[in-house]
């Protein structure tokens, strides 16, 4: 298999130490289209054309992927029963570990939503979107909360589960607590939590975030590092 020259060098670290959802996308990605290049691969996996190639060498390595001459001097990929085997293992661990983060996720959101209904809140901001934020819906309705905004200051998500996301406070918001439902790595969200607070006149105690977004924090934090 032919070496391709990496737009930009990946770091060592991430193509030594092998990601299990870059393998999984990469298997269903191979699975979909046998015929997808290399470039094409490195868009739709969101990384980097080096680290896609060392990826494809470690799978034909492995005997997951099979390489085959394709016209016009390009390439097809295609699985091998090993491969299939692989992906059905990595998509049932993905699974797996989805259903165990929602069941986490839910207990921690749900402690914190009573906990605000049962101090008198009954209207919330969230800061920051995504899968968390979601899951913090959910609880905040179980526990009579009204979720009176969503706010990304990174205008990353447009949407979560459904309702609208903007990039600032709206005007004439009512919440009488803030809630950072995303990863904070780098203390951007209550930053803006802070600000939003101050301009509401909310109490230093109405800026809160479930347990498990400050393990996400951390794990985000370590895996930067």
């Amino acid at each position: 298999m032919p070496a391709t020259q990496p737009a930009r060098a990946a770091p060592r670290a991430r193509a030594d130490a092998e990601d299990p959802a870059i393998l999984l996308g990469l298997l269903a990605a191979v699975e979909r289209d046998a015929e997808q290049t290399q470039r094409g691969l490195a868009r739709e996996l969101g990384i980097a054309l080096g680290l896609t190639n060392a990826y494809l060498k470690r799978c034909v390595r492995k005997g997951l992927v099979k390489v085959r001459t394709a016209p016009v001097r390009r390439y097809a990929y295609y699985l091998t029963p090993r491969g299939m085997t692989e992906k059905g293992r990595l998509t049932a661990q993905y699974l797996s570990d989805s259903l165990s983060f929602y069941r986490r996720a839910r207990a921690a959101c749900t402690l914190l939503t009573d906990h605000l209904a049962a101090t008198g809140r009954r209207h919330v901001a969230l800061i920051g979107a995504g899968d968390l934020a979601e899951v913090v819906m959910l609880s905040a309705a179980d526990s009579g909360l009204a979720v009176t905004a969503i706010i990304d200051p990174t205008g990353h998500n447009r949407r979560c589960a459904g309702h609208v996301v903007t990039t600032a406070a709206p005007r004439g918001l009512v919440a009488d607590a803030l809630i950072i439902a995303a990863a904070d790595a780098d203390g951007s969200l209550r930053a803006t939590a802070a600000s939003l607070a101050a301009r509401l006149r909310l109490p230093p105690d109405a800026i809160v975030m479930p347990e498990l977004a400050r393990v996400v924090a951390t794990v985000a934090t370590e895996e930067s590092a």
